[in-house]
């Protein structure tokens, strides 16, 4: 979702200077190339430039949100996770780490004559 936003952003502005001036960070279109650069996101539709504020500002919040909403449900998803299995497998294997470590294993016995 958030290559889908970049793509929709660069589209709008056609460069990423012209968010300069609607952001308090001023690094932040650098940061925004090198992301763009990473992720490499392509549009499937074409989106009109636009010199608008208000509808880069538009765009330039709406991945924060979509981004919040997605913190808020993992969140609630780890809230609801049980691990008390995990902790206590973790915790086992914690016990007899040392021992596994500092005792060699013993060579298998032939039963063979």
């Amino acid at each position: 979702m958030v290559r889908l936003f970049l793509a929709r952003l660069k589209a709008l502005t056609g460069e990423w200077e012209a968010l300069r001036p609607l952001v308090a960070d001023c690094t932040a279109p650098a940061r925004l190339v090198l992301l763009h650069a990473r992720l490499e996101p392509r549009l499937r539709m074409a989106v009109n430039g636009t010199q608008s504020p208000q509808q880069l500002r538009i765009a330039i919040r709406e991945p924060n949100h979509s981004i919040n909403r997605l913190n808020t449900r993992w969140a609630g998803f780890l809230l609801a996770v049980e691990l008390a299995p995990v902790n206590a497998s973790i915790a086992g294997y914690n016990r007899y780490y040392v021992l596994a470590t500092e005792y060699p294993l013993l060579p298998a016995l032939s039963l063979t004559p």
